[in-house]
């Protein structure tokens, strides 16, 4: 069991749905947080890695892989940049482009 503590360290004297709310709300508090760390930091430091990667030679591009084995790849997306958001046919938006905002 989690305890909340008050700012001297001793234990609240509340309710267990006061705890629970609490909780939750910190929970949504952190979930929020992590989700704009990774929209806003996370996936357009990705995406500009990737593209350099790519751009160097480290990695191939999806397209130079299924030259090279002159088939389609079966497990790979076909994505669609518009209006600096790049989706795809099959399943709608899948993120912004990293130079723009959303």
């Amino acid at each position: 069991m989690v305890q909340l503590l008050d700012s001297a360290g001793n234990p609240l004297k509340a309710s267990d749905t006061a705890h629970r709310t609490a909780l939750l709300e910190t929970w949504r508090t952190f979930s929020a947080q992590r989700q704009w760390l990774a929209t806003y930091w996370a996936r357009p430091v990705y995406e500009l890695w990737l593209e350099k990667a790519i751009n160097r030679g480290l990695i191939e591009s999806s397209e130079a892989v299924a030259a090279k084995l002159d088939r389609q790849l079966q497990n790979s997306y076909n994505a669609i940049e518009r209006d600096s958001v790049v989706t795809n046919p099959d399943t709608g938006a899948l993120f912004y482009s990293a130079n723009s905002p959303p």
